[in-house]
């Protein structure tokens, strides 16, 4: 009964397509240590190859960030969440993905510890503060106009 709705339908037969977070609980894109692509700039000079699910953050950031700030992610989709984007990371299949930064610090809290990651940009209007040197989507915008549409993008991420 759990699944049952009044309405006819079984809601367990649907996908899960996003959520709204917090400040602080803002998306971030991030590379394995072994990438060679280890900030943005890097990312802008070379094509770096990025796991994504079918849909959502995790595929639509990195195509965002190649339309509006010069990114060069190769976008690898169709992972059924980020545990096994991450999982791929740590394989060598994929040189990063995104994932939301509480999420990582629950999850793998040595990979920001021990600097197994290279966090690239964070989807957020402001700086994280326990993120201060890696750079919004909205500073690595490309023109005035890219800045101000990804500034509008991060509306999601506070409330």
């Amino acid at each position: 009964m759990l699944f049952r709705s009044p309405g006819g339908y079984d809601a367990s037969k649907f996908g899960w397509i996003g959520m709204i977070t917090r400040t602080g609980a803002a998306p971030i894109l991030y590379t394995w240590n072994t990438s060679p692509s280890k900030t943005f700039e890097d990312i802008r000079k070379r094509e770096t190859i990025v796991g994504a699910t079918a849909a959502g953050n995790t595929e639509y950031m990195p195509r965002v960030l190649n339309r509006m700030a010069g990114a060069r992610f190769k976008i690898v989709a169709g992972y059924p969440g980020t545990t096994e984007i991450q999982m791929a990371v740590e394989r060598g299949e994929v040189e990063g993905g995104s994932t939301i930064i509480s999420e990582l610090k629950e999850r793998k809290p040595e990979w920001l510890r021990d600097r197994t990651i290279n966090p690239i940009v964070v989807i957020a209007a402001q700086r994280l503060a326990d993120l201060p040197d890696v750079p919004t989507v909205v500073e690595v915008g490309t023109t005035p106009e890219n800045r101000e549409v990804d500034r509008k993008s991060t509306r999601l991420n506070s409330s």
